[in-house]
């Protein structure tokens, strides 16, 4: 702070800057002590509101804001009453004009009465009845005088509010309209004179009534205190009380019930001396020296400042201890500070990717965003205070809103102001809607929008809960992080794959590029294809070396063709691929014995058989039988096993296998017999064990049962013991004499085991005997053995041998059915043929039929197929072996000759001789062997190489090397690299982020709303006075209603004291500066973040904003315009700075009158600088890019974006020069107006709004202002929003159109003084602002020859000499970078123009090029051609994937070509492209002419103006109609215009669709050119056409119609030379009479531009017109001329009787034939008995043709057209009014 610094606290610095700031705001806005210093003053009401309908003025309830203070509709003009014919010859010129007398001529003469039916002279009065009409007339004109006079005056106060509501409009930020009333005076101070009561007003334009409205606005009165505080001598403490009971009462300055007390109870008590006044009061009291009179006012003042007051609120809150804000602070006293750490820069690609897009995962940018805005985001995170730079254009509202959006999710509350409300006026908009009732933006009053707010809080307090809300924003978290990191992967995939086209290909050591591989690729492909069959392994180096590759090819001619065929195919002698002589003798046998066999079968059995390829058919008893090959071998030898075991042989066993069939008790009978036997043979085995060395003897003929009995009694006496035995045998019975007659061992049992023996002997007896009978029932009764006879000894052990047998044959038919039947059809064979017998025979008889077939039949038949088979298979074996010998035979080698003779022939001793043979010829072995590992050596890298060598293909057939070989090797090895690199479709990886991008911001809109809403919940929850505070206002607003009531005063106090607290619930306040500081009191109210805008234009006071919140962020340009310090007392400034704060404050000197709040930050805090541009057109910002910004701007609209082409046009003014005080330019305002004018003509201007920026002065804008009003008037301006200011005027607004107007002119004969860029870069800025506010055209109009009148270095050359040429530099760098353009790009440039795509290549989009553009409509598609290695490089990849990026969020479509793929396959690459176009939506179609939409719409417009002449070709013809070419037939007033028509920096910019190609009008057209004759025929014309020397008008009743326009097909022709010849004439003629017939009368030039446009043909040359000409003469219509212009008419079309006109089709007045012009001025005329003045008829009819305004080409056809309709007698005219002539309607 210097060595005289004072050592002060934080504290006591920043009070003494806000008493500096307090002393010099009132410094600054001084006050106003008299009516006089104010832009305007009205009385209330105005005197024209006496007697006047147009003015309405009202003092009745004024409290309704809805009704009108003042109404003011510009008056009707209402003519002259018409005098009598008596009398009108007498009248002289002026009757009409009502500000001006009626006198008669020669009164007292006599004069020749024209009227009388005799003629004779008469004297005026000398007619009484004619004196009589004359007073009579006389009395009613003087009535529509004094009402005319009325009207004058209500429209020159109509014109004065007018002029008040733009000036309104214009300057808005420092003018305001307000009501007053009570006005102040002093006897002491005669300048004193001033009304104290105020309250602002606004003004209302109605376009459809033509009125202005003086409305109230929302605001509350005001007392003009600072004026009474400057009164001294005065009671002030009453000032303050009588503010409050003008709020509290919401006394209308207009209304004297209620402020008229108010202010005399003020007067009374301010002085002794004080005298109030009513209206009816007259007499000042000599001794007042305070006199209040009642009075009504409107005025237009300057904007009060509530600085000075606000100030000093900030003071006491300083004095109480309020907190400082660290950013305030910082500011006051600078020092050391404690640095935020920074967060970390992003590592990887995708999340610089993700900044680029404004993408993060802790920041919620709720709209879409950029890199700047989330390092602005990110900065205030961790630091107080951010100084934003924003250039013109860069989306700083856009900023602010998604900034704003962030701190309320973060449940902040957020300031937003600005110097200017035109800053603010969208803010809120574009913050995403269901998160504006967060916030109130109060630029015309809180009132309104406050409601709203509140209406939205308490109903999502009813419709949300917390819970709930808070689930929700969890998910929502979740699906955001998924989406992200989703997001972060495909981006590294599409970085990856761009990056793979850069990579390296690592080719044998050698690194090689992509695209110079696939360049290879394709170049050599055709060349080589061939030269290396097949595909190689990818990376694998070349298999041979040189030496080994000449010894391969070498071997091919060493070693035979026939040496090596048979060595390949037979081996060496051990395995020679042959079988053996042995083998192959058995092989021969196996085929012989195989045929013998199959020829006895079939002899045998009578059968015959036929081989059919790999089948045999045969010819049996049973019929024919089939079988294959193709059938296994093993089914049929399963059969014939199963039929060998199976068969049934015996006699017996047809009995089993017949019971078995039978029933399944048949069958059990032979399963007991099965058990009995293994029961007697178990028991025999049994006996003979135990019996075994003993001898047991049984009588003869035994009864068995009591043999047993008897022997079981003895045992079981011997077991009780011989006592027992004794015992039982004296005293029971006991019968065992029996077992006496059984002798063991030659005597009758004596132990129990002798009883056991005989026991189980006489069993083996008992079950002998039943298994012998139940034998002999089956078995023997059925053929078979007797039981008795199997065996003496043991025939139950024999009969047991029969057992299995026995179960198969019960058994056996179920077998034949569930396992032979499906065995023999496994085997291809018809089972139920071969098994099938008479289903009449018995059991019996069919198992015996079926039993011989099977084991006769059946075996025979599988026993032939067996050996067919071995003989078949053998001969497949033979075949084999043949064919392997005739494919190594292909050149007829002896020794395999031989070989396959004996093969052939089957002669096993020939084979052997043969095969003998073949080892005499392996001396070769060792070479061939060779050759072989060579093969196998390629055959690993490359097999169909290796088989191209060893077959001797082509090319391939030695002994030398095949040229180019090792580059086909390259070739396919770089083609299959290349094949690798792009594992993924960009295309859908690009598709998948866009859609990942759009999901990402759509849900961080959704979560950034949630959350916002969440913590305001929260908060009211928590605050139970904030949800009474918002209930509360809500209820007592609807109580007030209309404002009506007796209560509405209390009412609206309750409400603003209510508003209050709701003011901490709503979190987000948007307000103009002043307004904030009147609004928040630092005591009570704070935010946590302030947003100032526009703080370039804001002094130092606005730092009392700063009060109010913890963080700032400052958004300003110091390259644009400062505080202007208009009245500012500069020594009285610096005197409050060396006083206050010099010293104190860092930086103090700084502290003036045009410093402004972004220069204080900017001492202070570093500026982040915004440099995406979105407004202007590049043409128009590249100037300010140049001069104020180092180019550092990034613009980002293209140049199709636009209809109005060219972006910039300068216009040298002809003897434009600047007025006697310097300050205007007629000239220039006069040609301005007559630019307007002109393009309000053309429909591309048709919804465009318009702004005129004087670079002088104001003086110049209001001149131009109300030259526009006299052109347009009001309702115009207001469509078109056309407003005309000064550079200050306009900063923070913009406008579709600016004109500048430079004023200067020079009348020397030197250059004039240079005008430099003036004190802190003042005029520089004034400039840049200006030029700026362009949207879409800019035009500099000016009266000075750059070169002759301006120095080097002066800023008007620099402007004049941008727009002559505002490309130059872009081009001067196109230029540089054509030395190194691309083949590539150009390659797919010219295949996508082959296919009719509108290209345009190096596409400008701001600061950005495109390789290739093709902009349709809407869609704007980028194709891009990656691989050139200046594209190369991480850097370059990410600069390269950071423009798509940006271009994509402004809704480009990228296509990416890699130049890999390309090169390696053109067609099916660009094939690929097209699709991607079609999918896109984008077809082809004829590419336009270039420059020839850029140029149409100037000529236009200049042709609107009249700005040029045409000059006639030597065959007459007035220029031509092929765009810039035609300019070198004409005169252009404005040379500079013709330089830009014919700049070729148009020829990128597309031609946009208009109505029409309007023909330009001539300036002075020759008078036989405002006639309509008709048109001469050549004698071989079909041409019909009028005959008539007059062309005659229809007297028909008049129709309005609409236009009806002919559908033509579209399809377009690849080139005009096409058009009119062969097929094409014939359908052009077609089209052309289908125009005619839809559309007569039609324009020649517009029928010839329909018909062309269905052919896609933009330019018409020469030829093109010459062949529309012949087409036409060949079709039956008629032809007419008007005003140059030549009319078709079908056939059948009389002219004369046309009486109908079309309005609709947008055409051009020239489009029009003069039949529907004087239709329409008829239509006009229509029930008009005292006709239309001329002006009025030809407005009308404008009107009714759709046009918006009259004047020039218009006003002229039509006048042309009414003239010919007068002399046609169609319309009549008399004394300047015209009508239908009598009896016509």
């Amino acid at each position: 702070m210097g060595e005289d610094s004072v050592q002060l606290d934080d504290r006591a610095r920043v009070k003494a800057l806000f008493e500096f700031l307090r002393e010099y705001s009132l410094l600054r806005y001084k006050t106003v002590k008299n009516t006089s210093k104010c832009e305007l003053v009205l009385p209330f009401p105005p005197p024209q509101a006496e007697g006047c309908p147009s003015v309405l003025a009202s003092f009745a309830d004024v409290s309704d804001a809805g009704d009108a203070l003042l109404e003011v509709e510009k008056p009707a003009y209402h003519a002259c009453p018409k005098p009598r014919m008596s009398f009108k010859a007498w009248l002289q010129d002026g009757w009409a004009d009502h500000l001006k007398g009626v006198s008669l001529a020669f009164p007292d003469e006599r004069t020749a009465d024209r009227y009388s039916d005799v003629g004779v002279e008469t004297a005026f009065r000398s007619n009484a009845a004619r004196v009589r009409d004359y007073e009579e007339w006389i009395s009613r004109r003087s009535e529509w005088v004094v009402a005319q006079r009325k009207n004058d005056e209500a429209k020159e106060l109509f014109d004065r509010l007018f002029s008040l509501h733009t000036d309104l409009e214009r300057s808005s930020e420092t003018l305001e309209l307000v009501a007053a009333s009570m006005v102040l005076t002093s006897p002491d101070d005669k300048e004193l004179n001033y009304p104290l009561v105020s309250k602002r007003v606004k003004t209302v334009f109605d376009r459809e009534r033509n009125a202005i409205y003086v409305v109230d606005a929302d605001d509350t009165p005001r007392l003009y205190g600072e004026l009474l505080n400057s009164i001294p001598g005065l009671n002030y403490a009453c000032i303050r009380e009588a503010e409050a009971e003008l709020v509290d009462g919401d006394c209308h300055p207009f209304d004297a019930d209620s402020v008229v007390p108010v202010v005399r109870k003020l007067v009374n008590s301010l002085t002794s001396r004080g005298q109030f006044m009513t209206l009816s009061e007259q007499d000042v009291d000599p001794g007042a020296s305070l006199v209040v009179k009642e009075g009504y006012l409107l005025m237009l003042r300057n904007r009060p400042s509530g600085a000075a007051r606000a100030i000093t609120r900030i003071l006491a809150s300083l004095d109480d201890g309020c907190p400082l804000p660290s950013h305030l602070v910082a500011l006051a006293g600078g020092g050391a500070r404690e640095l935020p750490v920074p967060d970390e820069e992003p590592q990887g690609i995708e999340e610089r990717l993700a900044d680029i897009n404004g993408e993060s995962r802790d920041i919620l940018l709720a709209k879409p965003a950029n890199k700047e805005q989330l390092e602005i985001a990110r900065r205030i995170g961790r630091a107080d205070a951010v100084l934003v730079q924003g250039p013109p254009g860069t989306g700083k509202t856009h900023t602010i809103a998604n900034l704003m959006g962030h701190f309320l999710s973060e449940g902040k509350s957020v300031l937003v102001s600005s110097y200017t409300s035109k800053a603010l006026s969208v803010l809120k908009d574009k913050l995403p809607p269901e998160m504006q009732g967060l916030c109130v933006s109060a630029i015309d009053g809180a009132t309104a929008d406050m409601e709203r707010s509140v209406d939205s809080i308490v109903e999502h307090q009813s419709s949300l809960s917390v819970p709930g809300l808070a689930r929700q924003i969890e998910e929502l978290w979740d699906t955001r992080e998924q989406v992200i990191s989703e997001l972060a992967q495909v981006r590294k995939a599409l970085l990856d794959d761009l990056r793979g086209e850069y990579d390296s290909i690592d080719f044998q050591g050698e690194k090689i590029a992509p695209l110079d591989a696939a360049r290879f690729v394709g170049e050599n492909i055709g060349a080589l294809d061939g030269t290396l069959p097949g595909s190689v392994a990818v990376g694998a180096p070349f298999p041979l070396s040189d030496a080994e590759l000449s010894e391969l090819y070498r071997s091919c001619a060493t070693v035979s063709r026939e040496t090596e065929a048979f060595l390949d195919s037979l081996g060496s002698a051990d395995s020679l691929g042959l079988v053996s002589a042995e083998e192959f003798a058995e092989l021969a046998d196996a085929q012989r014995e195989a045929r013998e066999a199959v020829d006895s079968l079939c002899s045998k059995n009578g059968w015959s058989y036929a081989e059919k390829g790999k089948g045999i058919e045969l010819e049996t008893a049973l019929g024919n039988i089939s079988y294959s090959l193709r059938f296994p071998a093993q089914p049929l030898e399963k059969a014939r096993t199963w039929i060998g075991r199976y068969a049934l042989t015996e006699e017996w066993e047809l009995g089993a296998a017949a019971d078995g069939l039978r029933s399944q008790d048949a069958a059990a009978l032979w399963n007991r017999l099965g058990d009995v036997v293994r029961k007697t043979d178990g028991l025999a085995e049994a006996c003979r064990t135990k019996t075994f060395g003993h001898a047991v003897t049984l009588p003869d003929a035994p009864d068995v049962q009591t043999l047993e009995y008897a022997l079981q009694t003895r045992r079981e006496c011997l077991g009780r013991g011989r006592l027992a035995s004794l015992l039982g045998g004296l005293f029971g019975a006991r019968d065992d004499s029996a077992a006496d007659a059984v002798l063991v061992d030659g005597h009758a049992p004596q132990t129990t085991d002798e009883c056991d023996l005989a026991l189980m002997t006489a069993r083996l007896v008992a079950a002998r005997t039943e298994c012998s009978r139940c034998w002999d029932q089956l078995v023997a009764a059925n053929g078979g053995p007797s039981f008795a006879s199997l065996d003496l000894v043991q025939p139950e052990h024999a009969a047991a041998r029969y057992l299995p047998a026995m179960e198969s044959a019960v058994t056996w038919t179920v077998g034949v059915t569930q396992s032979l039947a499906p065995l023999l059809s496994a085997a291809g064979l018809d089972a139920g043929q071969l098994l099938v017998t008479d289903s009449l025979l018995t059991e019996g008889a069919a198992v015996k039929e079926l039993s011989l077939r099977v084991a006769g039949f059946l075996v025979d038949l599988l026993d032939l197929l067996l050996a067919w088979r071995r003989r078949a298979e053998g001969k497949l074996r033979l075949a084999e072996l043949e064919s392997g010998l005739c494919r190594c035979n292909s050149e007829g080698n002896a020794i395999v000759e031989d070989i396959l003779a004996a093969v052939r022939t089957e002669d096993a001793a020939a084979y052997a001789r043969a095969v003998r043979r073949a080892g005499v010829t392996l001396e070769d072995k060792v070479c061939c062997l060779r050759r072989r590992e060579l093969l196998d050596k390629v055959d690993a890298v490359a097999p169909r190489w290796a088989q191209a060598v060893r077959t001797r293909s082509a090319g391939h057939e030695g002994p030398d090397v095949p040229g180019g070989i090792k580059d086909a090797w390259r070739c396919k090895q770089y083609a299959a690299a290349l094949a690798t690199l792009h594992p993924a479709s960009a295309a859908d990886l690009q598709e998948r982020a866009l859609e990942l991008s759009r999901e990402y911001r759509r849900v961080t809109s959704e979560l950034a709303v949630d959350c916002a809403w969440l913590h305001l919940l929260e908060k009211t929850q928590r605050n139970v006075s904030l949800n009474q505070a918002l209930n509360g206002w809500k209820q007592t607003m609807k109580r007030i209603g209309k404002g009506k009531g007796k209560r509405a005063p209390e009412l609206k106090a309750q409400a603003r004291r209510l508003m209050a607290g709701c003011q901490h619930a709503v979190p987000g306040w948007i307000m103009p500066m002043d307004d904030a500081l009147s609004a928040f009191d630092p005591h009570a109210a704070h935010f946590d973040v302030l947003i100032v805008d526009e703080a370039s234009q804001a002094d130092i006071t606005s730092l009392a904003l700063t009060v109010l919140a913890d963080k700032l962020i400052v958004v300003g340009d110091d390259k644009q315009v400062s505080p202007m310090a208009v009245g500012v007392d500069f020594d009285a400034a610096q005197s409050g700075v060396d006083s206050r704060i010099r010293g104190i404050i860092p930086n103090a000197h700084l502290y003036g009158p045009k410093t402004s709040l972004y220069d204080l930050a900017a001492t202070t805090f570093q500026p982040l600088m915004l440099k995406e541009h979105f407004r202007c057109m590049p043409d128009i910002i590249g100037y300010c890019n140049m001069t104020s910004y180092d180019n550092k701007i990034r613009p980002l609209r293209d140049p199709g974006s636009s209809v109005l082409v060219p972006s910039v046009v300068e216009c040298h003014v002809e003897g434009g020069l600047r007025s006697q005080n310097g300050k205007t330019n007629r000239g220039e305002a006069r040609k301005t107006v007559d630019i307007i004018c002109a393009c309000l003509d053309q429909p591309e201007y048709q919804d465009k709004t318009f702004g005129v920026i004087s670079l002088l002065g104001p003086e110049q804008a209001v001149l131009v202002q109300a030259e526009l009003l006299k052109a347009l008037g009001p309702a115009v301006i207001t469509e078109h929003k056309i407003l005309c200011g000064d550079a200050a005027n306009f900063q923070g607004d913009e406008r579709d159109v600016i004109i500048l107007n430079l004023v200067d002119s020079n009348e020397g004969d030197g250059p004039i003084r240079l005008r430099s860029e003036g004190p802190d870069d003042a005029i520089k800025k004034r400039y840049n602002v200006a030029v700026s506010r362009a949207k879409d055209q800019l035009w500099v109009v000016h009266s000075l020859d750059p070169a002759r009148d301006l120095k080097a270095g002066d800023l008007r050359r620099g402007l004049i000499e941008y727009a002559r040429s505002p490309q130059e530099i872009a081009n001067l760098m196109r230029s540089a970078r054509a030395q190194a353009e691309s083949a590539f790009e150009a390659e797919v440039a010219k295949a996508l123009v082959a296919r009719h795509y509108p290209i345009q290549q190096q596409f400008p989009v701001g600061s950005y090029r495109i390789d290739i553009a093709i902009i349709e409509g809407e869609r704007r598609i980028a194709v891009e051609c990656d691989g050139e290695r200046w594209h190369s490089g991480e850097q370059k990849l990410l600069e390269d994937l950071e423009r798509q990026t940006v271009l994509e969020r402004l809704g480009w479509r990228f296509i990416r070509i890699r130049g890999s793929r390309y090169y390696a396959d053109k067609m099916a690459t660009l094939e690929g492209v097209f699709s991607q176009l079609e999918a896109l939506g984008v077809e082809p179609r004829p590419v336009e002419a270039a420059g020839e939409g850029s140029s149409e719409l100037l000529k236009r417009v200049l042709s609107a103006m009249g700005g040029w002449e045409a000059t006639e070709d030597e065959d007459g013809r007035a220029g031509s109609d092929d765009g810039v070419a035609d300019l070198q037939g004409t005169k252009l007033r404005d040379v500079t215009i013709a330089a830009a028509l014919n700049d070729r920096s148009f020829e990128r910019e597309r031609e946009k669709p208009v109505s029409k190609n309007a023909s330009p009008s001539m300036r002075n057209p020759a008078p036989e050119r405002m006639a309509s004759v008709p048109v001469t025929k050549p004698q071989q014309s079909r041409t019909t056409m009028e005959s008539a020397d007059v062309l005659r008008f229809s007297r028909k009743s008049p129709k309005k119609q609409y236009y009806a326009a002919a559908s033509l097909s579209y399809s377009p022709l690849s080139s005009s030379v096409e058009y009119g010849k062969g097929q094409n004439r014939r359908l052009a003629e077609s089209r052309m009479e289908k125009v005619i017939e839809c559309e007569a009368p039609i324009e020649v030039n517009e029928l010839f531009r329909k018909v062309l446009e269905s052919f896609g043909v933009k330019r018409a040359g020469i030829d093109v017109k010459n062949r529309n000409n012949e087409i036409l003469k060949g079709i039956k219509c008629q032809k007419t001329l008007f005003h140059g212009h030549e009319y078709v008419w079908r056939e059948e079309d009389v002219p004369r009787e046309h009486c109908g006109f079309r309005v609709g089709g947008l055409r051009d007045i020239d489009g029009f034939a003069p039949e529907e012009l004087v239709a329409a001025m008829r239509y006009t005329l229509k029930d008009k008995r005292r006709g239309v003045e001329g002006a009025e008829l030809i407005r009308t009819t404008s009107r009714d043709l759709g046009y918006k305004r009259t004047g020039g080409k218009i006003e002229e056809t039509l006048r042309a057209a009414l003239d010919l309709a007068c002399k046609d007698g169609a319309i009549v005219c008399g004394f300047g009014y015209y009508r239908l002539p009598d009896g016509q309607k």
